[in-house]
């Protein structure tokens, strides 16, 4: 609520200056305090998800060499079908 007649006053360079300052002071301070501590779940972060991928990769390499290996899912050669149907 601004009184009629008030005009509005520029804030003076020194407060942008200070407040912008307190910012970016406040940001280095908190890079330099949890920096490590971030680095660190970042990176047991990265190596839970390659034992993941790698886990799924080995599983999915066991099923198909599985399926190669059954004679149930075995296609039949050509040969085969075509003796099969005379």
């Amino acid at each position: 609520t601004v009184p009629p007649g008030a005009q509005c006053v520029s804030w003076p360079q020194l407060f942008h200056f200070t407040r912008y300052s307190a910012l970016l002071l406040g940001m280095i301070y908190g890079k330099k305090r949890y920096g490590k501590w971030l680095r660190k779940i970042v990176e047991t972060d990265r190596s839970r998800r390659a034992r993941n991928t790698k886990r799924i990769a080995r599983a999915g390499n066991a099923e198909r060499e599985q399926a190669k290996s059954s004679p149930r899912n075995r296609p039949e050669s050509k040969s085969q079908e075509h003796q099969s149907r005379k």
